[in-house]
């Protein structure tokens, strides 16, 4: 057997740049100067998918390794490096990359913005500014200021055990009883109560499949999960046709079999906050 080397990192850049093309506008993103510290290394694959997309990157080459990356903040080094190179934002990654947090320069003044934060912003800007019809999948711990711009709010326990369920739920995958039962899950009804999800139909009877189903066509419709755990993760999944193929199975009276395409990426979709910095005043 011999092994056949792939640039995995391309792989992975080359596939975040296709998904997150389709659903936001990334092109003012060039020529901005980006502040990034890793915290630890270099954030290789991140710092070469912004120049690709054409940002200046300036990489603070200091390493440290807080027991929370995103409740530490070192001002005065940020504020010193954003001033001399003339930068209005920069980016913070802890060492394994599942947390992110943003140092903004608006109107003067330094913000700073935690994943939860990010989130709320992330999911205002693609409801109102793109005009998506967001599925909102978040933890019940999590930001609720995206909640009121949501075509459906659905709510879980903390961790994939939870969200997993709802993702394979949306998508038409069968689900182990066992996992279902164990799994926290709500969903927001039209009177604003919270009502528990046990099996697929649940949802469908909410006349979400008519919603998903129609997403494949008019291509406006996409899941937004976040998950408040010990990472802030952003998994976006936009209802369009993506790279990776397979068959989905709705129940039988719903449908037979719908073939369609979907995908997902992490935490680079964050890009489109960078259009314009402004935008992040949406949290309010």
């Amino acid at each position: 057997y011999k092994p056949i080397p792939i640039d995995a990192e391309k792989k992975n850049n080359d596939y975040v740049v296709s998904l997150i093309s389709k659903v936001l506008e990334i092109k003012s993103i060039k020529n901005k100067k980006l502040v990034i510290w890793p915290y630890l290394d270099k954030a290789r694959g991140i710092v070469t998918l912004f120049k690709r997309l054409g940002a200046d990157i300036i990489l603070i080459d200091e390493e440290i390794n807080p027991p929370n990356p995103i409740k530490e903040l070192r001002e005065n080094k940020l504020k010193q490096v954003m001033e001399s190179e003339g930068s209005e934002i920069a980016i913070l990654l802890d060492a394994d990359r599942d947390r992110i947090a943003l140092y903004v320069k608006q109107n003067g003044e330094y913000n700073y913005y935690i994943p939860n934060e990010i989130y709320s912003a992330l999911h205002n800007i693609l409801a109102k500014d793109y005009q998506k019809k967001i599925i909102n999948v978040r933890t019940i711990p999590s930001d609720l200021r995206g909640d009121d711009t949501s075509f459906i709010n659905i709510l879980t326990g903390v961790g994939y055990k939870h969200l997993g369920v709802i993702l394979y739920f949306l998508l038409g995958i069968e689900v182990d009883k066992s996992k279902v039962d164990k799994a926290i899950l709500y969903f927001e009804d039209e009177n604003n109560n919270l009502r528990k999800i046990d099996n697929a139909l649940t949802l469908y009877s909410l006349s979400l499949i008519k919603m998903v189903l129609l997403s494949f066509f008019a291509k406006l419709f996409m899941i937004l999960i976040f998950c408040l755990s010990t990472a802030g993760i952003v998994l976006l999944i936009p209802l369009i046709d993506q790279s990776i193929d397979f068959e989905i199975s709705w129940p039988r009276a719903i449908s037979s079999v719908i073939n369609t395409r979907a995908g997902t990426g992490y935490l680079s979709a964050i890009i489109g906050n960078l259009e314009s910095n402004r935008k992040l005043s949406l949290l309010s």
